[in-house]
Formats: C-alpha cells, structure tokens, sequence
C-alpha cells in the first residue's frame, strides 16, 4: 500500500484537498472520485449530471460515486461560502506569507486567524513553519494591519511577513486547485520547485512584452 501524505496539525485547515485526496487510497476506483472532488472545488454547485458527461459516465454511477464515496467516507467535509464584509470600491484582497521560528509560533498565529471576518483562506505551507492566507481589507484598515504584523515581528512572535495585491477584476484572475492527474498510485505527485521556476519564467517572458 502506496503511503498517505501526513500534513502536520491538520486542524489548522478550513479547507484542504490534500487532507482529502489521501483518503482515496483505500478506495477501488480513485480517479473517478477524485475527479469528482476537482470538478466540485472549481464549483461546488454544479451538477452530477454535467460531471457525468465528461466523465463518460451515467448519472446514475456518478451519484454512487458521491453518495457512497465521497460523502460517506468523509472525502468531502464541508462547503464554504465567501462573503465579502466590505465595498470592492474601497477594498483590497491580498495574500499573505507569514513565516515563524517555531511550529508552536505558527499554530497560534493560525488559529487567531480563523475567526476574522476579513480572513478567507488559511493554509500551512508544507515542510516549513509558514502558513499562507488570503484577506480582504478596507483599505484605511490595511496600514493599521501591516502595523501590527511589524509589532508581532519586533517582537519575535513572527519571523517574517510579504503580500501581495489581488487584481479583482474578474477577467484578470482565476484559480484552480493542484490538477487531480497528480494524485498518482495513493501520493500527490507534485513537483514544487519546477512549477514555481516555470512560473518565474512566464513572469518574466511577460515583463519583457510589456517593456
């Protein structure tokens, strides 16, 4: 039996697709329920019937699927819905990395995070003492955060802070979750550094369009 991904303090997540991908090895057809999973993380409304069809599949079995597999075994635990608290006009959504000594550090900060109404995503970055997050923030109240993040580093409670602005506009955006093809024989396949040099690569070819 391939071995599972074991992610440490998983309580720290509201939402994890490794969490729930590595519970597909103990089941017989993975790929059909984990396909499930990817179509409904890109929109958790769509319907049976459309996953069907581009699985090849009848509604019928795809339903099996959910109902006996996905829900049953817990492959699914839950729906989010995002809300934002303030006017787009007058806000900003962005990302943060935050990066802590110890892991101890890092658990607490986590978890103050996960009761703010501007907090939208909190997840651990594997293999470091790091989570990342993703905010929306008044912008007169954006200094006043960045303040007290430089507080909590001064005194040694955070090691290191750096965001990043999100352009809303819906046709400059979009996001995905890591492609199910890389759940291979009960482990994620996901090769990390390549994908983030290829990512500076396109970066780069861009800048030199528009310069």
């Amino acid at each position: 039996m391939s071995p599972e991904i074991k992610i440490p303090d998983e309580k720290l997540y509201k939402y994890s697709f490794y969490r729930a991908g590595t519970k597909i090895v103990h089941q017989g057809d993975k790929s059909t329920d984990i396909f499930i999973l990817k179509e409904m993380e890109k929109d958790a409304t769509v319907a049976l019937t459309d996953i069907a069809k581009k699985l090849g599949m009848t509604p019928q079995n795809v339903r099996h699927h959910y109902e006996m597999h996905v829900l049953k075994r817990g492959l699914l635990e839950t729906f989010q819905i995002g809300i934002r608290h303030f006017d787009r006009i007058v806000s900003d959504m962005l990302f943060f990395v935050f990066k802590f000594e110890t892991m101890e550090k890092m658990a607490k900060f986590a978890q103050s995070l996960l009761d703010k109404p501007f907090v939208y995503i909190v997840g651990k970055i594997l293999g470091q003492n790091a989570i990342v997050t993703q905010v929306y923030l008044p912008r007169v109240e954006f200094r006043n955060f960045v303040e007290s993040l430089s507080k909590l580093a001064r005194e040694g409670y955070l090691e290191s802070y750096e965001y990043a602005f999100q352009d809303l506009n819906p046709r400059k955006w979009s996001r995905q979750t890591i492609p199910y093809e890389y759940f291979i024989d009960g482990s994620w396949a996901y090769d990390h550094d390549k994908h983030i040099q290829n990512l500076r690569g396109l970066v780069k070819s861009n800048l030199k369009m528009l310069s």
